[in-house]
């Protein structure tokens, strides 16, 4: 019973480690713009005459140009005076699309809250028969 603890053990910690050097995988890489070198390149390549350039909250490096138009560089697309900052309100549409994310996320976390609750539960019972075999042992020891 001992040994098998100890392979629930392994194999918890080797899920553990697989978890933990999986999820670079799932990470998004940030893209660094050198701002300088890309306002160059593109007031070059397109004759833009440039007032000012900034990064937005989105990473994107925006040109203002000297007659008030602004051209998103990392998009490479023009943005229109009403296409600037955040939307807000309900969409069923969208809403009804985002169900099938939302029910898949909460699946899976109860998959795994389920997962670690079984673990506990397996290692509260291997642990278990343990001390009653060490009890059992101590007692045939002082038996003889």
């Amino acid at each position: 019973m001992r040994n098998i603890c100890r392979i629930l053990v392994c194999a918890l910690l080797l899920a553990l480690v697989l978890l933990t050097l999986g999820l670079p995988i799932f990470a998004t890489e940030a893209t660094d713009i050198n701002e300088a070198d890309a306002v160059e390149e593109i007031v070059e390549k397109e004759g833009f005459e440039v007032e000012q350039s900034y990064i937005d909250n989105d990473d994107n490096l925006i040109l203002v140009l000297k007659d008030g138009k602004k051209y998103n560089v990392t998009a490479e697309e023009w943005i229109s005076e009403g296409e600037e900052g955040m939307e807000l309100g309900f969409n069923s549409a969208r809403f009804t699309f985002s169900l099938q994310y939302m029910w898949k996320g909460m699946l899976a976390i109860f998959i795994v809250i389920a997962v670690i609750i079984l673990a506990v539960v397996i290692m509260s019972i291997c642990s278990a028969k343990a001390q009653e075999r060490k009890a059992l042992r101590e007692q045939e020891s002082d038996a003889n």
